[in-house]
């Protein structure tokens, strides 16, 4: 049993909090290379619109979602006492956003319409990312020794680039057969 940062955590659950984030990140990185703000979701609202204020759009609600809701969230998630639970809340959302989008796209048709449902559900859904990054590294703070969290985001970061090469493969079969 070891101490990390004022909690009594056992080697077998560091070691296993520390696979499922590798996993996390694996995964993480697979999806984001499909949902690339800066390749395949211009892409896709160029189908949709000609407007450059609208393709232009896209990179900063990508970043603005993510930073944005971590000014007000950040002391009230460090004052909590349970993170996890917020973290998988948010995640679950975020989840439904794309689940959302998808859907969208097989019962939608009208451009319009699709492209305003994209813009809502992309910046709740990076609303969301950005609500979940701070209970993320809350949990990944208390779960993992200081000493092994420059391994852990270089094994999410390798890992997940490898993944992310299958997903540039699956993002060029879909661009190429349009």
């Amino acid at each position: 049993m070891q101490q990390l940062n004022g909690l009594h955590i056992s080697r077998q659950e560091s070691r296993r909090a520390f696979v499922l984030n590798v996993v996390n990140g694996m995964f993480f990185s697979f999806a984001e290379t499909l949902m690339d703000p800066t390749l395949v979701l211009v892409w896709f609202v160029s189908r949709l619109t000609t407007s450059n204020l609208l393709l232009g759009l896209i990179l900063p609600i990508s970043s603005g979602g993510w930073f944005f809701p971590q000014l007000f969230l950040s002391g009230k998630v460090q004052q909590s006492t349970r993170k996890m639970p917020l973290y998988q809340v948010i995640s679950v959302a975020r989840f439904f956003t794309w689940l959302a989008l998808a859907a969208a796209l097989w019962w939608i048709s009208a451009p319009a319409a699709l492209l305003v449902l994209f813009y809502l559900l992309f910046l709740a859904s990076r609303v969301a990312a950005g609500a979940a990054g701070i209970p993320f590294m809350e949990v990944t703070v208390k779960t993992i020794p200081m000493r092994a969290r420059g391994q852990l985001f270089g094994m999410r970061l390798l890992f997940g680039g490898l993944l992310g090469l299958l997903g540039t493969r699956i993002v060029e079969r879909v661009l190429l057969s349009e």
